[in-house]
């Protein structure tokens, strides 16, 4: 896993590189780039030109139910992605922004994430079902116009109940299965 420091801005370039690499078959078009992440979400709108796609960008530095707010543009978090990832692969070249030679900015962990995976389902136990309002894409709009909204603010039966103390682990085990299966997890530290 390596840590990155970056701005919000090169954060939401970086999940627009995502979905550019993801949606262009001129230049990527495998679904290993479609972005997924730990802390954030957002909406997109593939009828969008590339650098506009994405809108309602949220981040939730507690991790609790309903806790979500703007992510700051102008503000440095910590960004967590395997090595690949981080080396601009699948479409990510925002990446590439980030001086390697400066451990302030990149920090190799040398921990190998598919055993991080492991050892954190074996830390838990119990692995449950992602709250809806922990989902990275939270409203889709597909090139046809077609609109897919995953938390509906009017209904109900999406809400998340705030003394449910499973959430956070469920959180972090399918985010790390994301990050172990497709290769492109972005993980934010709110520091």
């Amino acid at each position: 896993l390596i840590e990155l420091k970056m701005s919000g801005d090169q954060i939401r370039r970086l999940i627009e590189d995502g979905f550019n690499f993801f949606l262009d078959p001129e230049i990527g078009g495998g679904s290993g780039s479609f972005p997924i992440a730990y802390g954030l979400r957002w909406h997109v709108d593939y009828t969008k030109a590339f650098g506009e796609r994405i809108s309602n960008l949220e981040m939730n530095p507690t991790h609790e139910a309903g806790e979500w707010s703007p992510l700051d543009m102008d503000e440095e978090y910590i960004v967590v992605t395997n090595s690949f990832i981080a080396a601009g692969q699948d479409g990510y070249y925002t990446f590439n922004e980030v001086p390697k030679d400066d451990p302030e900015y990149f920090l190799d962990t040398f921990v190998e994430y598919g055993q991080s995976l492991v050892d954190y389902a074996a830390s838990r136990g119990t692995v449950e079902e992602l709250p809806l309002e922990f989902i990275s894409n939270q409203k889709l709009i597909f090139a046809d116009g077609e609109e897919v909204g995953i938390v509906s603010e009017s209904d109900e039966s999406n809400t998340t109940d705030p003394e449910d103390n499973g959430s956070s682990s469920a959180i972090s085990i399918l985010s790390l299965w994301n990050l172990f299966v497709t290769g492109s997890m972005l993980a934010v530290a709110f520091v």
